[in-house]
């Protein structure tokens, strides 16, 4: 024979669980998505420098480039020596796989902006995420303090 209380008491264990379960799946969406936005910002990061250095070269009159391009899917790393011979123009990529003509000065002036708006979004998913670790945990008490000892 089972009590009122036993069915109850099961009904609130499922859907505390589930709401964990989903929690759990939001919370690791939040942390893959932080993770690719800062990969995102390392590489703008990177470019950064290098558009510093190449910036430099051309102030020395220097407006050749010899660099690496990939060739093949990303993954692959397929690499083949090019030679850039005017550097003055760039294309720079902006999100959403759109690319942007940029003279060398105006991609300086453009990345940190980028990278900021990329920082904010990391800061936005952490607030986010520390949010959800919270509820979690308040679930788990509650579970806790409602499952028969």
């Amino acid at each position: 024979r089972v009590h009122g209380g036993e069915i109850s008491a099961r009904r609130v264990s499922c859907s505390l669980m589930s709401s964990l379960d989903l929690l759990r799946a939001s919370l690791e969406e939040k942390l893959v998505s932080r993770v690719e936005l800062q990969r995102e910002i390392d590489e703008y990061k990177h470019l950064l420098a290098s558009l510093t250095t190449l910036q430099s070269k051309v102030s020395r009159g220097d407006t050749q480039l010899d660099t690496l391009i990939n060739i093949g899917p990303e993954e692959l790393e397929f690499l083949m020596q090019a030679k850039v011979e005017d550097t003055s123009r760039i294309f720079v990529e902006i999100g959403f796989g759109f690319h942007v003509e940029f003279t060398l000065s105006e991609a300086i002036d453009f990345v940190p902006k980028r990278i900021a708006f990329l920082e904010r979004l990391v800061s936005e998913l952490t607030l986010e995420g520390a949010h959800i670790q919270t509820q979690i945990d308040q679930i788990i008490q509650e579970w806790t303090r409602t499952s028969p000892q």
